[in-house]
C-alpha cells in the first residue's frame, strides 16, 4: 500500500501534465503506423497492438472520484465474499486483468510505461484496505506484451488473448507457493505440454488484410499454445483445493478453459474450474459459493476469482452480497411462518406512482416488523 500511495502521489498533480506529453507523443508516434477499423494498428516484437489515435493515459481526478463511487457495491460485495470464505477457511485471490488500451499505450509509448494505471492502484488499495488480496498485471503484462501475438483479441474486443492469460497463470503459481504444503505438487512437470490450435472465434479472428501482419498470410486464423496434460485436455478435479472461477476471461483464448491449464502446467497441480459466463463473478458464483459450500468450498484452500477490466460491470448490474443472502436465508429456514397478512385490509383501487406498494407497506407494518423479505 505504501508503494501505491508513492505511484499515486507522482501523478496525482500531474494528470494533466502527463497527459498532454502523452498526446504530443503519440500523436508523433502513430504516424509510423497504418489505421486498422479506426485504431492505430501495429506490430512490435513479435505482438500486435492497437489503440485509438486520441487515446488519454490517465483519467481526470473528477472521472477518478466517479469511478470509485461507481465500485462502491462491488467493494462491499468483495468484503462479504472474502469474510464468508474466510471463516470457511478458504483464502480469497481476486485477480484483476489489466485493460487492453492501458497495455497498448505503454508498449507503443515505452518512455510512459512508468506511469501507472491510476483506476487499477485506487481499487488495488481499497482491495487490500480491507484484507484482501488481489493480483493485478499490468506492469507484468507490459513487459512481455512483444513476446506474444495478442494479449488480446483487438481490435475486435477485450477478451484476453494467449499472452495475457498466460502472464496471469505465472502471477497466480507465485502467489500460490506459499500454499505448496498444503497441496503438494504432485505431478511431473513434464507430462505438460502445449500444443498450437486456433482460437475460439476461428475464421471470426483472423490476421488483417491491408496492414503489416509480418509473417501471416490476411485471413489466416490466429493460432494459440494451450497447456495439455500428457497430450489431452486436462480433467479438472473438484475436490482439488484450489478453485479457479471466473466468467469468459479464465476461458478464452482457447474453447475452455485456458488459463486453468496454464495454471496447473506451472504448479504441477490439477485445480478446480468453474466458469459462469458473462456476469457469473458477480451473480451467480457468489450465491453458489454460499448455497452450495459443499460443492465449492469445503475442502477448499484458495479460490481465485478473475473479473474483467476494473469491475466496469458496476455501472450496469449491482453484483450479489452474500452477506445480505445469507440473512435472508436465515430468515426464511428459521420458521415455518414469517407472518400472516389479512388481504381483506387492501382495497385495490388505481393509484399512481407506486401508491399502491407505499399503502402496502404502511397497512402491513412490515417494515417495522423487520419482514424486508415479504
Amino acid at each position: 500500500m505504501q508503494d501505491i500511495d508513492i505511484r499515486r502521489a507522482r501523478i496525482e498533480n500531474q494528470r494533466v501534465a502527463i497527459n498532454k506529453a502523452f498526446h504530443a507523443a503519440w500523436s508523433e508516434r502513430q504516424q509510423e503506423f497504418p489505421t486498422y477499423q479506426g485504431r492505430i494498428w501495429g506490430p512490435i516484437g513479435k505482438g500486435f497492438f492497437t489503440l485509438p489515435p486520441d487515446y488519454t493515459l490517465l483519467p481526470s481526478a473528477a472521472e477518478a472520484q466517479n469511478e470509485e463511487h461507481e465500485c462502491s457495491d462491488n467493494l462491499a460485495a468483495l468484503i462479504a465474499l472474502k469474510d464468508f470464505l474466510e471463516v470457511n477457511g478458504v483464502q480469497l485471490i481476486v485477480v484483476m486483468y489489466p485493460n487492453a488500451r492501458a497495455v497498448s499505450a505503454r508498449v507503443f509509448l515505452p518512455e510512459f510505461a512508468a506511469y501507472p494505471d491510476e483506476k487499477e492502484l485506487r481499487i488495488t488499495k481499497k482491495l487490500l484496505e480491507h484484507d484482501i488480496e488481489v493480483i493485478t498485471l499490468l506492469d507484468r503484462a507490459v513487459k512481455q506484451a512483444t513476446d506474444y501475438p495478442f494479449m488480446y483479441f483487438y481490435p475486435i474486443d477485450f477478451h484476453p488473448g494467449e499472452g495475457t492469460g498466460e502472464v496471469a497463470a505465472e502471477a497466480i503459481a507465485e502467489h500460490l507457493q506459499r500454499f505448496a504444503v498444503e497441496f503438494t505438487p504432485n505431478l511431473e512437470a513434464t507430462d505438460f505440454t502445449r500444443y498450437s490450435e486456433n482460437n475460439v472465434y476461428t475464421e471470426n479472428f483472423t490476421y488483417p488484410a491491408g496492414v503489416d501482419i509480418g509473417p501471416h498470410q490476411a485471413g489466416e486464423i490466429v493460432r494459440i499454445f494451450k497447456t495439455y496434460y500428457r497430450g489431452k485436455s486436462i480433467t479438472f478435479d473438484e475436490m482439488s483445493k484450489v478453485l479457479v472461477c471466473g466468467h469468459s476471461f479464465i476461458q478464452t483464448p482457447a474453447y475452455s478453459a485456458f488459463l486453468s491449464s496454464a495454471l496447473a502446467g506451472r504448479i504441477r497441480y490439477i485445480p478446480h474450474n468453474w466458469q459462469i459466463s458473462s456476469v457469473g463473478p458477480y451473480t451467480t458464483i457468489p450465491r453458489r459459493l454460499l448455497v452450495d459450500r459443499e460443492k465449492f468450498v469445503h475442502g477448499k484452500r484458495v479460490c481465485v476469482l478473475v473479473f474483467d477490466n476494473y469491475f466496469s460491470i458496476s455501472r450496469t448490474i449491482t453484483p450479489v452480497n452474500v452477506r445480505d443472502v445469507d440473512c435472508r436465508l436465515q430468515a426464511i429456514h428459521s420458521r415455518a411462518q414469517v407472518h400472516q397478512f389479512d388481504l381483506g385490509q387492501f382495497v385495490a383501487h388505481p393509484l399512481e406512482n407506486n401508491e399502491k406498494l407505499q399503502r402496502f407497506v404502511q397497512a402491513t407494518g412490515a417494515d417495522k416488523k423487520q419482514y424486508p423479505l415479504f
